[in-house]
């Protein structure tokens, strides 16, 4: 964590950016005339480009929503950043990734391989940008309809590794799912603290603090009287679901290798997920309701039909 901290507070943010300046400049070469040999015009816009690529990139590096709070902090510092915007789960993964090569001194992939996967017994899990050849031909291919007939796709590859790229199996993702569920030690390894896991496993933004929010992570939800943790995915044409109880050993890991028509995969996994908690969490028995017996004692006796 420390070692984390200290990228987050030495992000490479500009000292100045005199971007008013820059739009000075560009102005008065534009008085000057012909801009296709006028040489302060193209320098001006040079230095503007550089200066809203750098702003950009510092954009897509920091968010409301980025965990931790530092990296907010930094980024409110910096004057030229009017507001900074919610980013995607890609985007704030992709600097994670960063940040643990960083701090790890190699790649992303070695890292988890070393820390997490070998400890764990996850011996099948990769990346989709890395898939050796004794492994393809066991690879899941999407299926889309076509035609009315089924046809599997090809495998598409994903640049950021962290974000919607592991290819793992059914095994695999239980052994993920145990190390949270029991406190982060499986069967004798312990890759991650408990004292971690309860900092991912906790709420750290929602808009409401009657609605589900997210963890570290993790996206709440909020089914059947129990508060989950897990992640929905839909990409490359795959439907997918984790969901896990912790502190009751009870998950759920599903993935559809379709769309289904009208995206019924979507519907079928949280079906599954609320009949699981239904059979599992099933809601107590509501008390037998209660009457002060003067308010009933005059129905008592006999009826007869009025029809004739």
């Amino acid at each position: 964590d420390g070692g984390v901290h200290g990228i987050l507070v030495q992000l490479p943010l500009p000292a100045h950016i005199d971007e008013a300046a820059v739009i000075n400049a560009i102005a008065e070469a534009r008085a000057h005339g012909d801009l296709k040999e006028n040489a302060e015009y193209h320098a001006a816009r040079e230095k503007q480009g550089f200066i809203e690529g750098r702003i950009k990139d510092l954009i897509i590096r920091g968010g409301e929503n980025i965990y931790p709070k530092e990296i907010e902090s930094v980024l409110a510092a910096v004057d030229e950043l009017e507001e900074t915007s919610n980013v995607a789960d890609a985007t704030w993964a992709a600097l994670a990734e960063h940040l643990v090569e960083r701090v790890a001194g190699r790649p992303f992939e070695h890292y988890l391989q070393e820390a997490l996967w070998r400890p764990l017994g996850m011996h099948r899990s990769l990346f989709r940008r890395d898939v050796p050849a004794s492994l393809a031909a066991d690879v899941a291919r999407a299926h889309t309809f076509v035609s009315g007939r089924l046809q599997a796709q090809p495998l598409e590859q994903v640049v950021v590794a962290s974000s919607g790229s592991l290819l793992t199996t059914a095994p695999d993702m239980a052994r993920f799912m145990l190390l949270h569920l029991r406190g982060g030690e499986v069967d004798g390894q312990r890759p991650l603290r408990e004292d971690t896991l309860r900092r991912m496993h906790e709420r750290h933004f929602t808009h409401d603090a009657r609605l589900s929010g997210w963890a570290h992570g993790f996206m709440e939800f909020h089914l059947q009287g129990q508060r989950l943790i897990g992640h929905t995915g839909d990409a490359y044409g795959f439907s997918s679901l984790l969901a896990l109880r912790p502190g009751r050993g009870w998950g759920l890991f599903v993935s559809y290798n379709g769309l289904g028509e009208h995206n019924a995969a979507q519907g079928a996994r949280m079906e599954l997920l609320r009949e699981l908690l239904a059979r599992d969490f099933p809601p107590p028995s509501p008390p037998p309701a209660s009457r002060p017996a003067s308010s009933v004692e005059r129905f008592a006796g006999g009826y007869q039909t009025t029809w004739r």
